[in-house]
């Protein structure tokens, strides 16, 4: 059965997932019960609004969940926004700065998935609409040298600065996902409709896996752009091996990282593999490692959210530090942008990507947010040409 098939026979989908090593995608049509928290802090199950605590509700309704379907089954599909991190961290009181109305958490239990091969698709194509683009590049500046001056005080050593570009959109944005799916060819992509907004995500990272008590995390930092022919690609990727700049930028993030998943794993149990591989994606060269731990036998998903949120390759390092100063020098709210979305599993397993290159669809505007690491010796004009080009996997806007 194709995707066409499907579609045309039960309608528009709620939810697509990339399953790569199966060489699959898994469609959802209608979820049949929702746990959500809103922008508000408001916490609803069943579209009911509940005054229990939050995160013990989440994870009862995950329980719940896991019950009622097979052990290779999904029990749930969802996500954490980026603004998530105000409940890991409520000592600390982060800024409102728009009206974004992204939910803190969102996740459904499926009424029933339906996995295809086939997932060629007739959609209808688009020409995005800049409403607003990347900063000024002086304006970028002043950022960048503001970040330098918490890096020369000794805060921390390292921040990831983003910012937005949103596009004036009044098309379906189903056919915008798979118009862009279609270039991307996202490992870790997910299409998910919570009806008051549509998340396109492009992923080329994976924030953890849960699979028999061994949590992994796949920390990307430090990106190249590709070029055309092989010899000089081939070329690319010995640069970007070679930098010294990418390197210890990866390793803060790497160290912070093996420290997190050490907070729920047992003693000696961590370790770290292919320590700078280079992954290669449709338009751009990644830096990426693995990290592997075992998890303590009494660990819930919820702890396991809790230790590792938000990214360390979103926020840089020291994280506490870090997000207090993201939340001073960026001027808007990141949203699902730089959260995670994925599934868990009926046997516990999970399944997370870290919301990077991902689009959110909402009162007719697309917002597409871009960003990267900044260290002592970033130089402000090539990281600006690197957010340009992690825009690169649109391709259809002017």
């Amino acid at each position: 059965m194709t995707l066409e098939s499907i579609i045309n026979k039960y309608g528009q989908p709620k939810a697509i997932i990339n399953c790569p090593k199966e060489k699959t995608k898994k469609i959802i049509f209608d979820f049949e019960e929702t746990i959500f928290l809103n922008h508000s802090g408001i916490l609803f199950i069943n579209g009911v609004e509940q005054k229990s605590d939050i995160l013990d509700s989440w994870q009862i309704q995950i329980e719940k969940w896991k019950n009622r379907v097979k052990k290779d089954e999904i029990a749930t599909l969802g996500f954490f926004s980026y603004d998530f991190k105000n409940l890991v961290y409520p000592q600390y009181a982060f800024h409102k700065k728009s009206k974004n109305k992204t939910p803190y958490f969102w996740f459904g239990k499926p009424r029933k998935v339906i996995e295809v091969t086939d997932s060629n698709y007739n959609f209808e194509s688009y020409n995005l609409k800049i409403k607003q683009n990347l900063q000024e590049i002086n304006y970028f500046k002043e950022k960048i040298e503001k970040i330098k001056n918490y890096l020369y005080s000794g805060d921390v050593y390292q921040i990831n600065y983003t910012q937005p570009i949103i596009f004036n959109f009044n098309g379906n944005p189903f056919d915008l996902y798979n118009q862009i799916e279609n270039n991307a060819k996202a490992k870790y992509g997910i299409y998910l409709d919570i009806e008051e907004m549509q998340i396109l995500s492009f992923s080329p990272e994976k924030f953890f896996t849960l699979k028999n008590k061994e949590l992994k995390s796949y920390p990307i930092k430090g990106t190249i752009s590709r070029a055309e022919n092989k010899k000089n690609d081939a070329e690319k990727i010995k640069i970007l091996e070679n930098s010294k700049k990418d390197k210890a930028e990866h390793l803060m993030i790497v160290d912070l990282i093996r420290n997190d998943i050490g907070q729920i794993a047992e003693f000696g149990s961590v370790n770290v593999n292919n320590l700078f591989g280079i992954k290669t994606f449709e338009t751009i060269h990644h830096m990426e490692t693995e990290i592997i731990g075992k998890i303590k036998s009494n660990s819930r998903e919820i702890d396991i959210v809790k230790s590792l949120f938000p990214g360390g390759s979103i926020t840089g390092a020291p994280k506490y530090r870090a997000v207090q100063i993201i939340d001073e020098i960026e001027t808007y709210d990141r949203g699902i942008y730089t959260g995670c979305l994925g599934t868990i599993f009926g046997n516990g397993d999970m399944d997370f990507n870290i919301c990077i290159r991902t689009m959110t669809v909402e009162n007719n505007l697309a917002e597409y947010s871009v960003g990267g690491g900044i260290v002592w010796d970033s130089n402000y004009k090539d990281e600006y040409l690197e957010a340009k080009e992690k825009a690169n996997i649109l391709q259809c806007y002017e």
